[in-house]
């Protein structure tokens, strides 16, 4: 998998097979691409780099930030352009916005924040294949770190840290495009809808109701 890095610099093999003005000219090329895709996205990117020279150092800025934020993978620079895109802002980000962006959370995959799922894991071990589970990821990192253990884990203690560590391990995969499978029986209750005592009531007040209706045309 090609990584941020590799958009923005060039691996050490190229550096000991190309010449260096080659490789000026690659990286350049590279971080040019992803402020293509970001002045795309922000119509009033001119306001921030309104000279060349202005848009130059910018890049150089930015190539430094992300390499010092640690961004390495192609899919989060992929994930910050999609937050950029739905950023709603016309005006372009500054580069820690960006790095703030391509930063994975759980909430942008549709997962619940690591304590939230903690807890979840917490409630659901005692049943596990018949929980209640908001997101099959959070199913997955309660199975790897163990129902067991979870059932008898208290905020803080070493469960609670090894479940936090496979569910980030988790929220990388689901980042990735890596599916997760809730249990057979899990998965059938929830695509299943039961209807609620307020529904059945409700159910048998309308065919009453038509009953009655039926009744009076007689």
């Amino acid at each position: 998998m090609r990584t941020a890095a590799a958009l923005i610099t060039p691996t050490v093999n190229q550096i000991h097979e190309r010449p260096v003005e080659t490789l000026s000219e690659q990286a350049a090329w590279q971080i040019n691409d992803i402020f293509k895709s970001l002045q795309a996205s922000f119509p009033a990117w001119k306001q921030a780099f309104p000279s060349d020279k202005e848009l130059s150092l910018a890049k150089k800025v930015w190539t430094k930030g992300l390499m010092e934020s640690g961004i390495t993978s192609l899919n989060e620079i992929k994930l910050g352009m999609r937050m950029a895109r739905a950023s709603g802002s016309d005006f372009f980000p500054s580069v820690g916005k960006f790095v703030g962006w391509c930063k994975p959370t759980p909430e942008a995959f549709g997962l619940p924040v690591n304590q939230a799922a903690y807890n979840e894991a917490c409630n659901q071990a005692h049943m596990a294949s018949r929980g209640k589970w908001t997101h099959p990821g959070v199913y997955h990192a309660a199975s790897q770190t163990g129902f067991f253990n979870l059932a008898h884990s208290t905020p803080g203690d070493a469960t609670n840290k090894q479940f936090d560590h496979n569910y980030t391990v988790t929220l990388r995969k689901v980042m990735a495009g890596e599916d997760f499978e809730l249990p057979i029986a899990t998965a059938i209750e929830q695509q299943a809808h039961i209807p609620t005592e307020e529904e059945l009531q409700q159910n048998q007040e309308t065919g009453d109701n038509a009953l009655s209706a039926l009744k009076g045309l007689f």
